[in-house]
């Protein structure tokens, strides 16, 4: 800590060049979840078709589970009989690493992608279409 010009101790350096970035926070959920929908459009043609039908679900939060390192971005559910496939997107957690809203379209295109190629077991095949353009 730095002191000030009086000899006094300051709490922290609130100056905004030096700290962490906050993340790009979209305004409210309502287009957060249009950023989503865009981001599933985006995704390659073997993946639409996995999520063509599915219940797109926005939650602020990723459930704890204390054996987690990282939260997850996104998590994908297949459908089962009498169900819909179901993607949910986590919202904070994306928001924190974004730094511009093209970015974080980009992230959240890239955390459902690879849930859903994942689900499907087509992890390999993902990196390469992740290089093509939308």
């Amino acid at each position: 800590m730095r002191e000030d010009r009086h000899g006094r101790a300051l709490r922290a350096d609130n100056e905004r060049s030096r700290r962490p970035s906050d993340g790009y926070r979209v305004r409210d959920a309502r287009r957060f979840t249009r950023l989503v929908e865009e981001a599933v459009d985006a995704l390659p043609d073997a993946l639409l078709d996995a999520v063509d039908d599915a219940e797109l679900v926005v939650e602020e939060v990723p459930p704890t589970e204390p054996r987690d390192d990282e939260p997850p971005l996104a998590a994908f559910r297949a459908g089962r009989r009498g169900q819909r496939a179901r993607v949910t997107v986590y919202r904070r957690p994306i928001e924190l690493r974004a730094v511009s809203r093209g970015e974080l379209g980009e992230l959240i295109r890239l955390a459902v992608g690879r849930e859903v190629a994942t689900a499907m077991g087509l992890e390999a095949e993902f990196d390469d279409w992740w290089d093509e353009e939308p």
